[in-house]
Parts: C-alpha cells; sequence; structure tokens
C-alpha cells in the first residue's frame, strides 16, 4: 500500500473579505503558477458555491469575535472545509483560544505578505498556520493542559540534551523560538543578519524533521528538550 501523501501542485484559495479591509489585491501576486485567489466582498453569510482548498477569513483584528460574532463563526464554520483566521492588524496572545476552533490556523495579513512561499508550502502540505506572535502561547497552554493548571513563564532548552544533535547557533535560535521570538528579534538579539537566522532555523528545522518553528518548539517540549519554569 502507497502511504506517501500526495501534495497539491496547485491550490484554489478564497479571501472572505466581508469587513472589506482590503482595497486591492495583493497577496500571492508572484506565484500564481502554484495558486489561485478569489477576493469575496460580500457582507452575505460565508456561502461560497466554487470549489476551494482553503478559505482565509480577514477580519480588522481578533476582537470581530465577541460573543455575538463568535457564536455566528462557529455556526458558519459548519460544513465548511479548511478555514485560516488572517487578521489585518497583528495576532495577539490572548486570542490564542480561537484556534480551539475547526480551523486551520491564524495569522496576520503582514505575516502572510511576508512569508507568501513558505505559507503556500504549509498549504500545500495541510500544515495548521500559526502566527509567531502566538506561537509561544500556544506551546504554553499544550503544556499546561499536559502537565498541570499552573502558568509557565518560560522554557529553558537542556543544551546537553541536544548538544549531539544540534549546533550552539541552532540551540541558541532554537531557545529564543521558545522565547517566542520572531526572527528579526532573533537576529538582533544573536548579532546576525535576518536573512543568516532564517538559514539557520532553516537547518533547524532539517535537523528536527519539522516544517515549521511552530512544530520545532512543540516538538522540543514533547521530547523533554524543554524544561518549563513556573
Amino acid at each position: 500500500m502507497n502511504n506517501v501523501k500526495t501534495v497539491k501542485k496547485h491550490l484554489k484559495v478564497i479571501l472572505f473579505d466581508s469587513q472589506k479591509i482590503l482595497t486591492e489585491e495583493k497577496i500571492f501576486q508572484h506565484n500564481k503558477d502554484l495558486i489561485d485567489v478569489t477576493i469575496m466582498y460580500t457582507t452575505n453569510k460565508l456561502d461560497c458555491e466554487e470549489p476551494y482548498d482553503y478559505l482565509l477569513y480577514l477580519v480588522e483584528d481578533c476582537t470581530y469575535f465577541h460573543d455575538e460574532n463568535l457564536a455566528y463563526f462557529k455556526k458558519e464554520l459548519q460544513g465548511k472545509k479548511k478555514i485560516i483566521i488572517v487578521t489585518k492588524t497583528k495576532v495577539r496572545e490572548e486570542f490564542v483560544s480561537l484556534l480551539a476552533l475547526p480551523v486551520y490556523g491564524m495569522i496576520s495579513y503582514e505575516f502572510l505578505l511576508q512569508n507568501e512561499n513558505n505559507v503556500i508550502e504549509l498549504l500545500r502540505n495541510e500544515r495548521l498556520l500559526v502566527d509567531p506572535a502566538i506561537q509561544k502561547k500556544l506551546a504554553f497552554e499544550i503544556d499546561r493542559k499536559k502537565q498541570s493548571k499552573t502558568p509557565l513563564k518560560s522554557f529553558v532548552l537542556n543544551r546537553e540534551k541536544v548538544a549531539h544533535i544540534l549546533k550552539v547557533n541552532e540551540q541558541n535560535v532554537l531557545q529564543l523560538l521558545l522565547d517566542g521570538k520572531s526572527t528579526k528579534q532573533i537576529a538582533t538579539e544573536l548579532h546576525f543578519s535576518p536573512s543568516t537566522i532564517s538559514t539557520i532555523i532553516c537547518k533547524l528545522l532539517k535537523n528536527l524533521g519539522v516544517n515549521d518553528r511552530t512544530e520545532a518548539v512543540v516538538y522540543a517540549i514533547r521530547n523533554e528538550w524543554a524544561v518549563g519554569e513556573r
């Protein structure tokens, strides 16, 4: 039996913009050979008859999901597939609980624009999309539910456990990923260029056999490479 997962070569994506946030189509302009994007500006129900692989649900920010809208959104999710929440403003940690909904992730529009190639690759491989701003919070929530109700303050990498697997630079980067740092913040702290940090992250992901930084953080926690400090 062939267990090899098929990767879709071409994606059909619907961008649902009920609040009419976008003034022009900017996303995926350089990747039209890999992805088709249709923008829906309708303020009516989330009712898309044409087939799609993913539906990007664009909102101004996560405060959109107050009680009334959240109930409506949950109702609209019924029967829908592969919806990703996209926020015009930065994703904030207090809204990580939205990932408990049957969605495929939550990212900011800025992150989408700056990481188009990575986003497309994750979509093609049907991976969860999580904005770097909430990766640390998500890791904390995973650990909290697994271990204790007492909140964690931080994760500390046990370097002895990874010394035979990761180089020093990769260890340093993994620790900062555990701290919830962005590529730019890591570059500043380690005094490297962002492109160098991106290269180190790519090598780190390859060594761990994971697809993105969120999976790297979760992998480190689940394999007890990182100790949670309370």
